[in-house]
């Protein structure tokens, strides 16, 4: 004969509450902005498209070397404003893709 036992200790078990690690944003945001957001430059525009279609770097990897961003391209052309050091950082990445070349 078989003899089954309650387990008691399993009808009253509370799991303990877990800590909740606080989720820190590994860029952290500024309250103030660096400066304001405007459109960019149609003429940029094309700079991007002509780097884009000779080959010389794909949308997405134009995106990672100018602003660690594989979307930058498409969002640009979406219609998204940028700030002064990001567009810094776009002219920089086409005149490295470009050769050097002043384009202004």
């Amino acid at each position: 004969m078989i003899a089954y036992r309650q387990n008691y200790a399993a009808l009253r078990f509370m799991p303990k509450p877990r800590k909740v690690p606080a989720r820190r944003d590994p860029r952290p945001r500024l309250e103030m902005p660096k400066g304001a957001a405007a459109p960019i430059a149609p003429a940029l525009l094309d700079r991007i498209a002509a780097a884009v279609k000779t080959g010389a770097a794909s949308e997405a990897d134009f995106g990672r070397m100018a602003n660690r961003d594989p979307n930058l391209v498409g969002d640009l052309y979406a219609g998204r404003n940028v700030r002064q050091g990001t567009l810094s950082r776009i002219v920089a990445t086409l005149d490295r893709i470009e050769g050097g070349l002043a384009h202004g």
